[in-house]
């Protein structure tokens, strides 16, 4: 009995022995990757054309120099990147035809109100409030510089994807914004206005 049963553990090991190792990778779900690297530098390199032009515009209607920088480009989960984007902004919601879908394009409220205040032919615009609503008055001029904005990555999104955008709608409560499931994959591009 104890020679079979060494015969057969001398079987089992050398039947282990032949098997490829078991390679068990860690896979971060908050961090999906639908899209290739070179994808993702021809995405970036077209939106920091897009500031370029998009300052200009900018700075042309609120007569001030106006400076916007690609601060960084990358895949998330919608509910990841609704939870980086800063409390206090106004969201844009930006219809993209073809396919008929919408993105969302979020301005910081202290960079608006800086922007308006320009465009009201205010000097001062250090001490501007981030944190209170925006008037009737505020808020349309602020759909303003969002319709600039969409307009100028209208031109790229064309040159780049064959598509055009066109503001929807605009909102201050990020929970009003529902695009998309919150697992579903999304590019998260961040710029810094100035």
């Amino acid at each position: 009995v104890s020679t079979a049963r060494a015969a057969a553990e001398g079987s089992a090991e050398a039947a282990r022995g032949n098997r490829r190792p078991r390679r068990v990778r860690g896979i971060d779900f908050s961090r999906p990757t639908k899209f290739t690297q070179e994808q993702l530098r021809r995405i970036e390199r077209a939106h920091e054309s897009f500031c370029r032009t998009a300052a200009l515009r900018l700075a042309g209607e609120a007569r001030t120099d106006v400076e916007l920088e690609v601060l960084n480009l990358t895949q998330l989960t919608w509910s990841v990147a609704l939870a980086e984007l800063p409390p206090n902004s106004l969201f844009g919601i930006v219809r993209v035809d073809p396919p008929g879908t919408h993105v969302l394009l979020s301005v910081e409220l202290l960079a608006v109100r800086a922007l308006v205040e320009r465009m009201l032919g205010s000097a001062h615009v250090a001490s501007v409030p981030g944190d209170s609503d925006l008037t009737e008055i505020e808020l349309a001029l602020a759909r303003r510089v969002l319709t600039t904005i969409v307009e100028q990555l209208s031109h790229t999104w064309e040159e780049l994807l064959g598509v055009t955008l066109e503001l929807d709608g605009t909102d201050v409560h990020v929970q009003n914004v529902q695009l998309t499931s919150p697992s579903g994959t999304t590019i998260g591009l961040f710029s810094n206005i100035g």
